[in-house]
C-alpha cells in the first residue's frame, strides 16, 4: 500500500468515524466489505472511487 493510499484511507477512515458515531474498528470492518463487494476502491496514487448503485 502507497503512502498516497494510507493518507487517504486514514482521512475516510476519520470523516466517518466522526459522521456516523462509528468505532475504528467498525469503520475499518466496513470499508473491507465495501470493498470486498466493489463499491469503493482506493488505488496506489491515492484516489478514492465510490460506486453509485
Amino acid at each position: 500500500m502507497s503512502r498516497q493510499e494510507k493518507r487517504t484511507r486514514e482521512v475516510i477512515i476519520q470523516f466517518l468515524m466522526r459522521e456516523n458515531g462509528l468505532s475504528r474498528k467498525e469503520t475499518v470492518a466496513s470499508i473491507k466489505e465495501l470493498e470486498a463487494f466493489g463499491l469503493i476502491g482506493f488505488n496506489s496514487n491515492g484516489d478514492f472511487r465510490l460506486k453509485e448503485v
